[in-house]
């Protein structure tokens, strides 16, 4: 059995001080679990105190739960278990196999039986402009934690910092080939308006659930902690309602990240969730069903959408909690410490931002259970400023964005609304972390406020009027680099005056 080296996770009462929790593993009696316990049902400590061992531990290190055996030779998976057919027809499939190193014949199923009526409706995530209520902004968003497994090609999306979501037939029979694996993130094509993220890759080191209950589900842990950097997606509590709007964001045929929307669907006859106006692809396999308030509430894993069924299809989330006990206990936030340090930090954009009290801790609405204790030092490269468009909300109700390194505030509601945000933008932030962040961006960040047309640079902390477009290209500029800001808060940068050339 192949076992994953590092130990996580620790809690101790959020009734204790940060100072006052053991650190040794020596719990208060009182705060003992025993094996037969919950220890998602009890109230645990903050720092330090390791919790019992048990087979519903959201621990995958406690005993019981050290992951799938990779050794094991009656293996119940393989890539493709699941696909009816393997007709090659993706345009430029050898092309995208070419980029992504995948030998044609090994990965996902590339039929374009799933895609609804014949027509490819998928968009690039950079490109995609809204469609059924969903925005571009709620794209920019939920794009983030979606990642592609080289060499597979199938899709997934963090749940937590260091654990990842796909399909149990996109897992190679091969416990070597599964720890040879890498998933990559920021794998984007540039669009007019909306540029990619940066992209890193992450190496798979162990898998830890896989068809629980003949579900076609794996979680994998992945290495250096890429929730750090890329976020993760929140687990809803169930499944869409019939009818409600759902989209998918992916990786189909190998391409760069793509997404369609469409709507849920169910039939009493078949317990998952279909759509038939939600257009797949192979490689979307593993791809998470998201809700309007993006919330994973099902995982794809078919299409039959203009083939003989008429539908592509997913797990439902009710059948995954279920099944799952990893699914069960993600995190709402990424609250993380470093070894015997009482530092909290709640990790928004890929920053860490320090949580001064345990009252603020509480005036946020973090939670006890989603706190991880990472090695001294893990948090030590990770930067305090977020990165651009994440939205900041202190306890008090102030709201920033953040570009170029800088903080934006947006004073009222209105404002908030009118630039495309809505609730599911607003991470609860700790106040001085976000007082620190400065108010000055970075030299080269590009900047318009909402509902005027001046587009400024900034350049050793003064801003500067370009003139006009012709300026604006001359001087190696791209509109999609150009950061949309609250109005009146340019005024908080000094003004230099306007480039004429």
């Amino acid at each position: 059995m192949r076992k994953r080296p590092l130990a996580l996770m620790a809690a101790c009462s959020l009734s204790a001080s940060l100072l006052g929790c053991a650190v040794d593993g020596a719990a208060d009696s009182e705060n003992d679990l025993s094996p037969a316990q919950d220890p998602t049902e009890m109230s645990t400590d903050l720092v330090g105190v390791h919790v019992a061992a048990s087979s519903t531990s959201s621990d995958p290190d406690a005993e019981g739960t050290d992951g799938v055996d990779l050794d094991d030779p009656q293996r119940p998976w393989g890539p493709n278990a699941d696909a009816a057919n393997r007709v090659l027809e993706t345009e430029d499939l050898e092309a995208y196999a070419a980029e992504m190193g995948i030998k044609l014949g090994d990965g996902p199923d590339m039929t374009t039986k799933a895609l609804c009526n014949g027509d490819d409706n998928l968009t690039f995530v950079n490109d995609f402009t809204g469609k059924h209520g969903i925005s571009s902004r709620f794209v920019q968003r939920e794009k983030i934690p979606v990642g592609i497994i080289r060499p597979i090609g199938c899709s997934g999306t963090l749940i937590a910092h260091d654990l990842f979501l796909t399909n149990a037939h996109c897992v190679p029979e091969d416990g070597a080939q599964v720890l040879a694996q890498t998933v990559q993130f920021g794998f984007e094509e540039d669009g007019e308006l909306l540029e990619s993220l940066p992209s890193q890759s992450f190496p798979v080191v162990n898998l830890l659930e896989l068809r629980n209950q003949n579900l076609d589900y794996a979680i994998y842990r992945l290495g250096h902690l890429p929730g750090l950097i890329y976020g993760h997606n929140t687990v809803a509590s169930g499944d869409p309602p019939s009818g409600s709007v759902i989209s998918i964001i992916g990786h189909p045929a190998f391409r760069r990240k793509q997404v369609d929307v469409g709507h849920a669907r169910y039939n009493v006859f078949l317990d998952r969730i279909l759509y038939d106006d939600l257009d797949t692809l192979g490689g979307n396999s593993g791809s998470g069903i998201l809700n309007a308030q993006g919330e994973l509430t099902g995982l794809h894993y078919g299409g039959s959408c203009d083939g003989w069924f008429g539908y592509n299809y997913g797990e439902k989330m009710s059948n995954l909690l279920q099944a799952s006990p990893l699914l069960r206990n993600t995190p709402r936030q990424l609250i993380l410490s470093q070894g015997t340090d009482p530092t909290l930090y709640v990790i928004h954009g890929g920053a860490r931002l320090a949580i001064a009290s345990m009252d603020e801790f509480n005036a946020l609405g973090f939670r006890a259970q989603d706190h991880r204790v990472l090695p001294p030092g893990a948090l030590s490269s990770t930067p305090t400023v977020p990165r651009d468009g994440t939205v900041l909300v202190t306890p008090g109700g102030a709201r920033h964005v953040v570009f170029g390194g800088a903080r934006f505030p947006i004073h009222l509601l209105m404002e908030f609304t009118a630039l495309g945000y809505s609730n599911p933008d607003m991470n609860p932030a700790p106040q001085l972390a976000t007082q620190a962040i400065p108010l000055i961006p970075r030299d080269g960040t590009l900047l318009q406020e909402r509902s005027h047309d001046p587009v400024y640079v900034v350049l050793g902390g003064i801003r500067y009027w370009i003139q006009n477009w012709t300026v604006f290209h001359a001087r190696g500029y791209q509109k999609n680099r150009i950061r949309i800001i609250p109005d009146g808060s340019v005024a908080q940068i000094p003004f230099g005056g306007v480039l004429t050339s």
